[in-house]
């Protein structure tokens, strides 16, 4: 049900794999990292924020809360897992990445 996701680094923007798999495997994200990670991409609301530095409260209350209640549980995983502009968003990232690679490579692009 539930996947513990933590990161290598908190750093802004760095996120790997974790996040993707556990959503891929229909589970619910605990996620340790940076604050937003892929932003306009993953839908915040979705995703369970672990932090180190805090107690937590909140985070073990929501996840007691899905474990226990099959209408918190629902409601929590009818929330898209992506944005309504996902799409766009990777589109856009993509569009950078080859016009870097057509500018390393010295190619119009």
């Amino acid at each position: 049900m539930f996947n513990i996701c933590p990161e290598n680094s908190p750093a802004k923007g760095y996120v790997t794999e974790k996040i993707f798999e556990a959503i891929e495997a229909g589970a619910i994200p605990v996620y340790w990292g940076g604050a937003e990670p892929e932003p306009g991409v993953l839908n915040p609301r979705r995703i369970i924020f672990w932090q180190l530095d805090s107690d937590n409260r909140e985070s073990l209350a929501l996840i007691e809360k899905i474990y226990r209640e099959e209408t918190v549980r629902e409601k929590f995983l009818k929330e898209p897992v992506f944005t309504e502009n996902a799409a766009c968003e990777i589109y856009a990232y993509f569009q950078v990445l080859k016009g870097d690679i057509a500018g390393m490579l010295g190619r119009k692009q």
